[in-house]
């Protein structure tokens, strides 16, 4: 089970416990930190050792790790900044260990990035940006589709997106 705990500027990992068939109570991996008990912040999208605020984490089949990231603090709009472009895509390849710096700065300069989710057909990753109302796919590395660019108001404030299995992505609004 892997937690984006925004709070404390990290993303932990807790193992799975074959004992209890549960995750564990104890995560035994922090990204974004030095240790379990840092919470320093970010000082901008060239700090990759450090998180401030992560919002959303997936693992892909081969264990790199995808974190959504503002490491700058949004101001107005009610907390989000959808004129100040630092929000950042982030990638962590295995061996993973705790502490370690990000391998890969898949995307900067997201308005305000929140959902992630990997795409079962492709084998990429689906990012939601809530500013600027898209949801970009990434596959090796590259991005191939961006829904809601020519009809912003028809996903305006996209809240996240889902799959069906071997299906297309599905988007929802949060009703703005």
């Amino acid at each position: 089970l892997w937690v984006a705990d925004n709070g404390n500027n990290r993303v932990l990992r807790f193992p799975f416990n074959s004992s209890t068939g549960l995750p564990s109570v104890t995560a035994d991996l922090v990204l974004g930190q030095s240790d379990f008990n840092s919470n320093l912040e970010a000082s901008g999208g060239g700090d990759l050792t450090h998180l401030r605020n992560p919002s959303s984490v997936r693992v892909d089949a081969s264990g790199k790790v995808y974190v959504t990231d503002i490491p700058l603090l949004p101001t107005s709009l009610g907390g989000q900044d959808c004129d100040r472009y630092d929000g950042r895509l982030l990638i962590f390849t295995p061996p993973l260990s705790t502490g370690m710096a990000a391998n890969q700065v898949l995307k900067q300069g997201l308005a305000n990035p929140g959902g992630l989710e990997l795409d079962p057909i492709t084998g990429g990753i689906w990012v939601v940006d809530f500013c600027t109302q898209q949801t970009e796919l990434f596959v090796n590395g590259v991005v191939t589709k961006v829904l809601g660019q020519d009809q912003p108001s028809t996903i305006r404030g996209c809240a996240g997106h889902s799959f069906v299995p071997s299906g297309p992505p599905f988007l929802y609004d949060d009703g703005s």
